[in-house]
């Protein structure tokens, strides 16, 4: 073997060990969200540490996130996008409650999603709470 074919042959097999060697990158937020999820549990602390949960938070929930960044809750829809950690909701009516635009910090970790709502004056709680709901993926 010459020593340029040598030289070749070697880069080459450095080469591809390098690649085989890399991580593989993680899915991206916006293909992880994307299915159908079944809400497992809902937590509602009030702005002293305190469980604000009500029976409703038993009731059995889905969401629809589509490819399209189209979102789905029952009755209601709307747009999505995600940035960084952040999904954010513009519903396309106004549902029953305010606001009509929504954010939540999302997280996805194998099939489980937990959102986290930003701080909200809930009028059952009289108080400043916080929101958080696990949903598992169906589909």
């Amino acid at each position: 073997m010459t020593a340029i074919l040598r030289y070749v042959v070697l880069t080459a097999a450095i080469a591809l060990i390098a690649l085989w060697s890399q991580p593989v990158p993680a899915e991206d937020l916006n293909s992880q969200i994307v299915g159908i999820w079944k809400v497992k549990s809902v937590e509602c602390v009030d702005s002293d540490g305190k469980d604000c949960s009500t029976p409703l938070s038993k009731l059995t929930r889905y969401y629809v996130f589509s490819r399209g960044g189209r979102y789905i809750k029952g009755s209601s829809s709307g747009a999505y996008t995600i940035e960084g950690g952040k999904v954010t909701i513009a519903y396309d009516e106004p549902t029953n409650f305010p606001p009509t635009v929504l954010g939540r910090e999302v997280s996805v970790s194998g099939n489980l999603m937990t959102l986290k709502s930003m701080p909200v004056v809930s009028k059952m709680a009289r108080s400043t709470v916080v929101f958080t709901e696990v949903a598992e993926k169906v589909d």
